[in-house]
C-alpha cells in the first residue's frame, strides 16, 4: 500500500492520513506501507512532532507488527528527517526504511520477508 502525502506535515494531517490507511478496504494488520514524502517536505517538521507521531503510530502496534514501511524523501534534507524517524522508531514492531527512489522501496517492501 502506498500513502502520499503533500503539502505542511503535522501530527494532526498524519493521523488523518493513518486513519485513512488503516480504515481502507485493502488494509490488512501488518501490511506493507510506503509512505511518500515526496511532496510532503520533511525538513520543516519539529521532532517533538515525530516524537508525537511515533507515539501514536506505537499506540497502535497490532496494526503494523511485522510490516515493513517505507519512507520517500525528495531532498537530502527530508532523506534526514525520515531518518531521524526510522532512529525513533527502531524499538518498534516493525521494519522501517527510508528512501530517495520510489522503485527501490516498492522492490524492498515487495520483497522476501526476513525470517
Amino acid at each position: 500500500m502506498r500513502i502520499t502525502l503533500s503539502g505542511a506535515l503535522s501530527f494532526e494531517s498524519f493521523v488523518e492520513a493513518f486513519e485513512a490507511l488503516v480504515s481502507h478496504e485493502s488494509f490488512r494488520p501488518g501490511a506493507n506501507t510506503l509512505w511518500d514524502f515526496r511532496a510532503a517536505p520533511l525538513a520543516s517538521v519539529p521532532t517533538e512532532t515525530l516524537r508525537r507521531i511515533i507515539r501514536f503510530a506505537g499506540a497502535r502496534q497490532e496494526m503494523r507488527r511485522g510490516a515493513r514501511i517505507g519512507l520517500i524523501a525528495a531532498s537530502d534534507a527530508d532523506f534526514g528527517v525520515a531518518r531521524i524517524y526510522e532512529a525513533l522508531a527502531a524499538d518498534q514492531p516493525m521494519e522501517c526504511r527510508v528512501f530517495h527512489a520510489i522503485d527501490e522501496a516498492e522492490a524492498w517492501a515487495s520483497g522476501p520477508q526476513p525470517g
